[in-house]
This record gives C-alpha cells, structure tokens and sequence, in this order.
C-alpha cells in the first residue's frame, strides 16, 4: 500500500510540473503572440492608423480600375473605329468596281 502512495504522490508531482510548464508556456506565447501583432499594426499601418491604410488600399484600387476601365475603352473604341474604317474601305471598293464596270 506504501509503494502505490508513493507511486501516486509522484505521479501527481510530476502533473503539478506538467501543468506549470504549460502554463508557462501558454504565458509566453501569448506575451509573445500579443507583441507580434502589435508589431504588425506598428509595421504594416502608417504611423499605425488602420482606417489611412484602408482609404489608401481604397485609392489604390479605384486608381487601378480606372486605368483598366481607360485602356479598356481605349481598346473598344479603337476596335469600333477600326472596323466603321474596314467596312467604309469595303463599300468604296464595291462602289469603284461598280462605276469600273465589268473588265
């Protein structure tokens, strides 16, 4: 009876270091986890204001649609004139051969 006591008075020693080195161990990490996300906010922000940052991405994305919208127009509109051009060149080429008449 004697051996199991000591057997479970261990035991519950060695749970009581367990559970102490994970705490520890929680502590860090979360110490840890909390430093780098400020870091992040000091870092990725500038001068650490999250809603500049986002108005700045917002600029940044309407600047970058309105170029693509620009050349995309761009590219109908020369598409567009291109071909009136095309078919205007065809009609005038029908016409000459029709005053040419038959060879």
């Amino acid at each position: 009876m004697e051996t199991i006591l000591k057997l479970v008075t261990e035991i519950h020693k060695d749970v009581r270091e367990v559970d102490r080195k994970l705490t520890e161990h929680i502590a860090d990490e979360t110490t840890s986890a909390a430093n780098l996300i400020e870091e992040f906010k000091k870092n990725a922000f500038v001068d650490g204001d999250a809603a500049r940052h986002k108005q700045m991405q917002i600029t940044a994305l309407e600047k970058a649609e309105a170029s693509s919208k620009f050349y995309h127009d761009i590219a109908a509109s020369v598409a567009k004139w291109g071909l009136i051009g095309l078919f205007g060149f065809i009609v005038f080429a029908v016409w000459r051969a029709v005053l040419e008449g038959p060879k």
